[in-house]
This record gives C-alpha cells, sequence and structure tokens, in this order.
C-alpha cells in the first residue's frame, strides 16, 4: 500500500493551518505553476527510465535539486516530497535523487513542517520495508526518501538578525518589510515581534562554486524578495541557480524595476505564469514588463513569475526542461 501523508498544521488561528483544514490538501504559492512543473518533471523521469538505452546507461535516479525560501508549514516542498519519492509497487524507486534545503524562520511553522517530514519518512520506510521483505523491491528502503533539511532562518543580504512582524492570525505573511506591516498589522496589536536568524543564500553548500547548483527556487518571503536575491548575487552571476518561482503579491512597486534589473543582468528571462511561449520553443520573449500592467491599481502587485537562467548549465535541469513543455 501507499504511504499515508499526513500533514501538521498549526493548533491556533491561522489562515494556511485553517485553509488546509477545510480543504484537506496542501495550499502552495504559485499552485498551479508549481504543481504543472512536478507532474511535467514526474512525466519526464518515468519516461527516461522507461527507455532501454537510459536504464542502462543510468544506474541511479537524475539528481534534482530545490530551495524552499519562505516554506512555512512546508506546503511547497512536501508535495514535491510525494510525488518524486518511491512509495510502493506502483512506484519501487524514487524519480529523482530530490535534494531539497527549506528556509523558515518561525519556530513553530519549521516544527510542523519537520513533524510532517518525520511521519512521511516513517511511512515510506514501513511500506517500502514490507514490501521489500517480500520480495518486490530489492533496494535499501531508506534510500526512497528525499534528503531534506529546515533551516530555521529567514533570507537577505547578509547574515545576522532581524526583527519579523508575525501577524497573529496568518503566520505565513509575516515580514521584516514596513510596507507590510502597515497592511497587516493595522497598528492595534495584531502581530507580534520575533527576532530572526538571516542567512545569505551566497553561503549555503548547494549554491557553492566548486557544487551542481539549484535546479529549482521558490521564493515566498512577503516582500524581502529583491534583498533575498541580492544576498545571492554571487550564485546568481555563476549561473548556480536555474530557475525561480516569486509570488509578487508583496514586492513594493517601488522595487519593480531594481528587480528587474538584477535578474536580467544575471542572464535570467522572466515570464508570467500564463505565458504561452515555454511549450516547444526558445524562450525569447522578456515578460518582466508586465509587471507595471498593475501598478496604477495597487502599491503592490499580484502577479506571479518564473525566472529562468539562459546558462548552459540550466538546459539539461530537468526543472527547465519542464517549464519549456508547460502550455
Amino acid at each position: 500500500s501507499s504511504p499515508q501523508f499526513h500533514v501538521h498544521i498549526l493548533p491556533v488561528f491561522d489562515g494556511v493551518s485553517n485553509g488546509i483544514r477545510a480543504s484537506q490538501q496542501l495550499i502552495c504559492t504559485n499552485y498551479n505553476v508549481f504543481l504543472s512543473l512536478l507532474a511535467t518533471m514526474a512525466r519526464h523521469a518515468i519516461s527516461d527510465a522507461a527507455s532501454d538505452a537510459e536504464q542502462e546507461r543510468r544506474r541511479t535516479p537524475p539528481y534534482l535539486s530545490m530551495l524552499d525560501v519562505g516554506a512555512n508549514l512546508g506546503e511547497c516542498s512536501l508535495w514535491a516530497v510525494a510525488l518524486f519519492s518511491a512509495w510502493g509497487a506502483g512506484q519501487p524507486e524514487p524519480l529523482f535523487r530530490f535534494a531539497v534545503s527549506a528556509f523558515e524562520p518561525r519556530v513553530d511553522s519549521a516544527a510542523a513542517f519537520r513533524r510532517s517530514l518525520t511521519d512521511f519518512k516513517a511511512s515510506v520506510m514501513q511500506s517500502m520495508g514490507a514490501l521489500n521483505s517480500q520480495g518486490l523491491v530489492t533496494s535499501d528502503p531508506s534510500s526512497s526518501i528525499p534528503m531534506v533539511e529546515v533551516r530555521e532562518a529567514a533570507v537577505g543580504r547578509k547574515t545576522g538578525f532581524i526583527a519579523l512582524q508575525v501577524p497573529t492570525s496568518s503566520r505565513a505573511q509575516a515580514s521584516a518589510v514596513d510596507s507590510q506591516h502597515e497592511k497587516l498589522c493595522l497598528g492595534d496589536g495584531t502581530c507580534e515581534s520575533v527576532s530572526v536568524r538571516v542567512e545569505s543564500l551566497d553561503t549555503h553548500p548547494m549554491l557553492q562554486r566548486d557544487g551542481s547548483g539549484v535546479d529549482l527556487m521558490t521564493l515566498h518571503v512577503q516582500g524581502a524578495e529583491l534583498e533575498a536575491l541580492q544576498g545571492a548575487g554571487a550564485s546568481l552571476a555563476s549561473g548556480l541557480v536555474c530557475m525561480i518561482l516569486f509570488d509578487f503579491r508583496a514586492i513594493h512597486r517601488s522595487q519593480v524595476d531594481e528587480f528587474a534589473r538584477l535578474l536580467r543582468g544575471y542572464s535570467f528571462l522572466v515570464f508570467d505564469q500564463q505565458a504561452r511561449n515555454l511549450a516547444g520553443q526558445e524562450l525569447k520573449a522578456d515578460l518582466v514588463h508586465d509587471f507595471h500592467d498593475v501598478q496604477h491599481r495597487a502599491e503592490t502587485t499580484a502577479i506571479g513569475q518564473m525566472a529562468i537562467h539562459r546558462g548552459a548549465r540550466c538546459r539539461t535541469s530537468p526543472a527547465v526542461r519542464a517549464a519549456r513543455q508547460l502550455a
């Protein structure tokens, strides 16, 4: 039987936790495009493994790495972990050697994420162990589980500490950005201030120059997106990040031009989620100017985006290959 997937949420009134309670599913930012990417990567992996030539050439699944920046309860990472893991007779081997490093500065949310991972790993071990004992699979059950770490830290320009304002009714909207405080905290004491550790992405082991880099980064940090990428400047310049998914609901319009210049300067093409020119074509149209189409409506924009690096190393990335198939 397939392993059970139990998601731990916060035992308090919290927007995302309440949504998971009501819908009985994970609520991942950029839900449609993210799950489409995961499904396409999975189809490619299954198709490649079915090829006789590929099976002979490849003794182990391909490597896939992900940074989940602003992970909250793990709503995005857990989808990927469940999809890519070996889970039973129908998928006796993992689709990828999958490694995830997730950043979540709030202690309670990070702890809930870890509990979800622990329960899922135990369920996979039990399911695969039973199949192993029956001789239906021969691999070590422990090899079926992706490598996932949860780092209790925010991401910024440099390491240190910041004051994070956490809305008591929606912890996923915690922010260190002043413009967000005015919108979310309302000046009536509905936020609590928490000192949290900050890391620079350039110091992360996955992004060292001698490493293989990162296939996919999800970035959801409530207005601090620019600061997060400024702390990854050396990695971005070296082409060590192939694809970035953003949620711009919190980015202030005063930062849009600087954000666009930063990405273009590091050889990224930026696309709206609805762009159709990804399917079967070269990535030709840079749609970052579309940020401004909604600027007259509000101080912040709600356009989700994906950015893809033009470098040669990223052309064979499973994430970029999947993005080119999206329609």
